[in-house]
């Protein structure tokens, strides 16, 4: 999981690449560990299914401290369209079903709307 939608490590374009998971994260598995690394031990060391899953943790614990922080600061509405450009492009549309979801709770989408 990355800020940017899900990365697939396997992938052979994650074979020389020597970024971590996610360039701004601070878990330690992004501190100490390439892409190329987790594509290399992927299939064939239990490990990578643990630092894999370390990130996804503090990827997680990351992003439900911001939405709380941001629900504290009265900005949910910014928030949550943020997250859906990082997470859509204009050309990997939003799911009308999330749209509908958020239209719901009084969430207006301006992400590619606009």
């Amino acid at each position: 999981m990355t800020r940017y939608g899900n990365l697939r490590v396997l992938k052979a374009e994650n074979e020389k690449d020597l970024r971590p998971i996610q360039e701004d994260c601070e878990c330690s598995t992004c501190k100490n560990y390439t892409r190329s690394y987790l594509h290399m031990v992927g299939n064939k060391e239990e490990v990578a299914c643990h630092l894999i899953t370390t990130h996804n943790i503090h990827y997680l614990l990351t992003l439900m401290k911001n939405l709380h922080k941001s629900i504290a600061e009265d900005n949910l509405d910014n928030f949550v369209n943020e997250f859906l450009r990082d997470q859509f492009t204009e050309e990997k549309k939003i799911p009308q079903w999330v749209i509908d979801a958020l239209n719901a709770v009084d969430i207006k989408v301006t992400a590619y709307t606009e």
